[in-house]
């Protein structure tokens, strides 16, 4: 529940504003014991373009700063300072997503202290200053300010507010997290998302800055309850003076969205046909919900009294009112993962299309070596054991939201062959003659069973990853030979079998792509760590195997990754 002194800030009216300016600022990389993060970028690309689509900010007001160094986030603020005048309305907001702790905004091999950026925020020439903090321990900027929200004075309609707002992430002992589902960190996606016009609480068509902060606290914390990350609080600091709460989104003045019927109750959820959430609320009857949207196509879910309705509408420059009798009773609804979310996925499928590189000469050799008696049968038995071949595979990742996780899988490779050899005799006064024959059946059977560990490298290419691990190579090797001496007519057959474990180290290095919602398509490189040939290990039995088997060799994979 929003504090009291929060819902005496809601209650005021509106005001306007006489110019709106932002510095938008993020970094993927915190530096020394911090991992990449993965959608600073999109969160960057994302909150400019709710400001400039449904929040009154010009796009030539707003510096998108990514990756930038302390020096050159002051710098884009000193410029935004010198188009500020004091005596006017002007709004500044400052938004970061990123590393922090709780003395300072980690910004890759530097930083950018608090109480440094507290000093330069609290000093521009806005009579509005909002701070917007999506990082970890974020709270502590909050606690730094250390203000309290001012009580209100009566005045004039038309009388400007002044103070400072801070809206943070999380708490000061808090983690902030990303999620893979929404393809952003968590409390920014909801607060783009609340700024759409989900947020709007009394219907009039205009977010707040207190409605803002109300919804994106409540859905920040459902969406973490259970998350590997922890729950995040979202924090906040009003220290306003003035009549007015502070209207971020104007959504009457927008010409393309949606309108809600009065009709309509229940929960709304709206999406694009990516499945990706755009609007989330809960709808009272008798009252319209506008929410401002770019064209395109969207499915508009609504659950009441224990009953799914859904309706797909296309937005195409123009304000479109979704009527409650165009909606159509449906047996389930879509699951969006609201609520309790993971932040990162559990588990996923991997196929991979395989060409592996063996070198089977030697094991040829000998092969060839134990049957060179039958050169007295004037035959010589030889064998061709391809160098390259196809191997379908089938993994599975486990913990594939992390920096770090693992990947077990398997592998099948069979190869035949059947070969037939022909000798001729003849006696010594070459009178007559006569054939031998020997048929060889070869059959090579080798199942690859590997663990290993991945890391991926979003430091350096987000995508790019690197595997380390064991192969566990089970190996089935017969040879069956069939002789046949049309002199003497003898028939003989002979038989040996290999079979045993053996394993090796393996290294990947490899890159991947999201292409669709649940898919993933990728290359890989492999290669199989081998001093020297060698025999197999039988638990079973004490005798080595008769041949040595060689399997280094390289590996490439296409990469199909099925995500749940």
């Amino acid at each position: 529940m929003i504090p009291r002194v929060l819902l005496m800030v809601m209650m005021l009216a509106s005001s306007v504003h006489a110019g709106r300016y932002a510095v938008l600022a993020g970094n993927s990389h915190g530096g020394p014991g911090f991992s990449s993060l993965k959608y600073v970028k999109k969160d960057l690309e994302s909150v400019k373009a709710i400001l400039t689509d449904h929040c009154s900010f010009n796009s030539e007001n707003i510096l998108v700063l990514y990756n930038k160094t302390p020096d050159e986030i002051e710098k884009g603020i000193d410029s935004i300072q010198l188009q500020l005048k004091a005596d006017t309305n002007d709004l500044f907001l400052f938004y970061y997503s990123g590393h922090a702790d709780a003395r300072a905004l980690k910004l890759g091999k530097s930083e950018l202290s608090l109480q440094r950026f507290r000093d330069r925020f609290t000093s521009m020439d806005a009579n509005i200053r909002i701070g917007i903090f999506d990082a970890c321990q974020s709270g502590s900027f909050t606690r730094l300010k250390g203000g309290k929200l001012a009580e209100p004075f009566l005045v004039d309609n038309n009388e400007r507010i002044e103070g400072q707002v801070i809206l943070s992430s999380s708490s000061s002992t808090e983690n902030a997290q990303e999620s893979d589902l929404y393809g952003s960190s968590i409390f920014t996606f909801h607060l783009v998302n609340a700024l759409r016009g989900s947020a709007d609480l009394s219907a009039d068509g205009r977010v707040t800055l207190a409605e803002a902060y109300q919804y994106t606290y409540n859905h920040t914390v459902s969406s973490t309850a259970a998350s590997w990350g922890g729950v995040q609080h979202p924090g906040y600091q009003f220290r306003l003076q003035g009549e007015s709460d502070i209207v971020l989104a104007d959504l009457n003045s927008k010409q393309t969205g949606l309108v809600i019927d009065s009709a309509l109750n229940g929960k709304v959820t709206i999406a694009d046909m990516n499945s990706t959430i755009v609007a989330d609320f809960v709808k009272e009857y008798g009252k319209k919900v506008i929410i401002a949207l770019r064209n395109g196509r969207y499915k508009v879910y609504n659950t009441y009294d224990n009953k799914n309705y859904l309706v797909t509408i296309t937005v195409d420059n123009a304000i479109t009112t979704v009527e409650k009798s165009r909606f159509k009773n449906v047996r389930s609804v879509q699951s969006f993962a609201k609520g309790p979310v993971s932040v990162n996925s559990g588990v996923h499928i991997q196929i991979d299309n395989s060409f592996m590189l063996f070198s089977f000469d030697e094991l040829a050799d000998k092969m060839e070596n134990d049957l060179s008696s039958f050169g007295l049968f004037a035959m010589t038995p030889s064998f061709k054991l391809p160098s390259i071949r196809y191997v379908p595979a089938l993994s599975c990742h486990f913990f594939s939201g992390r920096k770090y996780s693992l990947r077990t899988g398997i592998k099948l490779l069979d190869i035949k062959n059947h070969s037939t050899f022909i000798g001729k005799g003849v006696n010594d006064v070459g009178t007559f003659q006569w054939n031998n024959r020997l048929s060889l059946n070869t059959n090579l059977r080798i199942i690859f069973s590997e663990l290993v560990c991945r890391y991926n490298a979003r430091n350096v290419l987000d995508g790019l990853y690197g595997e380390f691990g064991l192969q566990l190579n089970y190996v089935k090797h017969s040879v069956k030979t069939s002789f046949d001496d049309s002199l003497y007519l003898i028939s003989s057959q002979n038989s040996m079998i290999d079979k045993g474990l053996v394993v090796l180290p393996v290294i990947y290095a490899g890159y991947g792509r999201q292409v669709f919602r649940m898919l993933n398509i990728g290359v890989t490189t492999g290669y199989r760590i081998q001093t020297q040939p060698s025999h197999l290990y039988n638990a079973g039995n004490r005798n080595r195997s008769h041949y040595k088997y060689d399997f280094r060799g390289f590996s490439g994979s296409l990469i199909l990754s099925i995500k749940p």
